[in-house]
């Protein structure tokens, strides 16, 4: 259940507006995750949105996920179209997810997502920054077997904005596939170097029992981001929409910009990625101080 309920809350917020519409007010909506990286294929989760008088549950998610839409990427440059493969994964949130086979992406180049479903067309470009790296990563331990990450970023020439994606393993065999956002881990372009906490994603499944930091016996895998400036818009607004649904209080008030041509929510976003794996269990626990 867990990787249903992160897609519904990141990918249908459209329909969760705070204003109350009439229900034969609802309309179907595609809603696209797509990216490329240099040297990495493009990959893309497709979904339909929900209307909030729907019962939430496995089985109706499980349902808004589209598995027989035409996807095509093109490398703008090169003139070279792809269809994309649509296969079960279950590494992904939606377990299932097109993607690309020839072609992959190239620092500085442009790609065009062009997405057939139902009768409809979408599209979208996207063009692959230069990455940048993260400095002096280190680990300090708070408390028990548990650390807070830090990095040192600094600004890029083009003043592009950073996300850093992560995940966790144990072993290397349940190494992550798919790398959600850290909290709080989306940048607008720093104009000084940085002192930044890398924080674990949310886990809506235990929301209870949710912390920041990370344990001292699994590996982070971290992928630090360049993108292009929609991408802060996109992904601030996206995060904001997040942690509100979250608050029974306030509720959420506004819907993440999309640069999907033709109707559709959502995002085809082009990163330039620099990924680093942090092993802390060779980081020593400071002895516990008596009294």
């Amino acid at each position: 259940m867990r990787f249903f309920v992160y897609i519904f809350i990141s990918l249908f917020l459209s329909s969760c507006l705070k204003e109350e519409y009439p229900q034969n007010e609802f309309k179907e909506q595609l809603v696209v995750e797509g990216s490329i990286r240099q040297d990495r294929v493009a990959e893309v989760m497709l979904t339909l949105n929900m209307d909030k008088s729907e019962e939430i549950s496995e089985e109706t998610m499980r349902d808004k996920i589209v598995r027989w839409a035409v996807v095509h990427v093109t490398d703008v440059d090169r003139n070279d179209t792809e269809k994309l493969i649509g296969m079960v994964d279950e590494r992904y949130p939606t377990r299932f997810v097109y993607k690309s086979s020839r072609i992959q992406g190239r620092i500085g180049g442009t790609y065009r997502l062009d997405i057939t479903y139902s009768g409809r067309q979408w599209s979208a470009e996207t063009t692959i920054p230069n990455p940048n790296k993260l400095y002096d990563i280190k680990m300090e331990h708070v408390k028990d077997n548990l650390y807070r990450l830090q990095a040192k970023i600094k600004p890029n020439a083009e003043g592009l904005p950073y996300m850093i994606r992560c995940a966790t393993s144990f072993t290397e065999e349940d190494r992550p596939i798919y790398y959600p956002p850290a909290l709080f881990g989306i940048f607008d372009s720093c104009e000084q170097e940085n002192v930044i906490t890398i924080n674990r994603p949310i886990d809506y499944t235990n929301i209870a029992e949710y912390s920041t930091l990370f344990l001292k016996f699994e590996d982070v895998h971290i992928e630090f981001c360049t993108m292009e400036k929609f991408g802060y818009k996109y992904w601030s607004v996206w995060e904001n929409c997040t942690l509100n649904s979250l608050n029974p209080v306030f509720p959420v008030d506004e819907v993440p910009p999309t640069n999907i041509t033709g109707g559709a929510a959502g995002i085809w976003m082009g990163y330039g990625v620099t990924s680093y794996i942090v092993r802390p269990v060779n980081i020593p626990i400071p002895p516990q101080q008596t009294q």
